[in-house]
């Protein structure tokens, strides 16, 4: 786990295995980015909260930030980004984002937890998007949503803003 971005490095298995992407800028550079205040882009990047423009890049600010330890164990690690004057420029709230890595047994969990330290409503999206490696055919792997039927895929425009969704995939356990 890194400090900046709070984002993984690595997942491997006791025989080296590698399970996360580790990145490659021909293709996708990042590996395991929380995306926090927003998910996707904003038209112009700017979004008008009580009449006043905030510009933001897409995404948000998370990725691109270092968080402080803020718990480790033997088998967990918390890491957390509180507000900044920075921060606050372009996101007028004050919060805190805790991310939590626990080992459970051969099973990584990971939760997020937002705190609003404002007095008003803070309007947010947090969004996490983990590049997993696939050693092996895709056909002998699946991805388990416990509790989902099905999911319902959104889709991009040209200038990469999310269009209404379109079709259902089901879900197979």
């Amino acid at each position: 786990v890194e400090d900046l971005g709070a984002q993984l490095s690595s997942i491997q298995a006791p025989d080296g295995t590698e399970y996360l992407w580790q990145g490659d800028p021909d293709i996708w550079a990042r590996r395991a980015p929380i995306l926090f205040p927003f998910i996707a882009r904003l038209r112009e990047n700017t979004y008008y909260l009580d009449g006043q423009p905030y510009t933001i890049s897409p995404h948000g600010f998370a990725r691109d930030m270092v968080f402080s330890l803020a718990d480790q164990g033997e088998d967990h690690i918390s890491l957390q980004l509180t507000d900044t004057p920075e921060t606050r420029k372009v996101y007028p709230f004050s919060f805190s984002l805790t991310v939590t890595y626990t080992l459970e047994g051969n099973r990584l969990k990971k939760s997020h937890r937002v705190e609003n330290r404002s007095d008003k409503d803070m309007y947010y999206e947090l969004g996490a998007h983990d590049g997993f490696r696939v050693p092996g055919p895709m056909k002998e792997w699946s991805v388990r949503l416990p509790g989902l039927e099905a999911v319902r895929l959104y889709g991009m425009d040209g200038q990469l803003m999310v269009t209404p969704p379109g079709f259902t995939m089901p879900h197979f356990s």
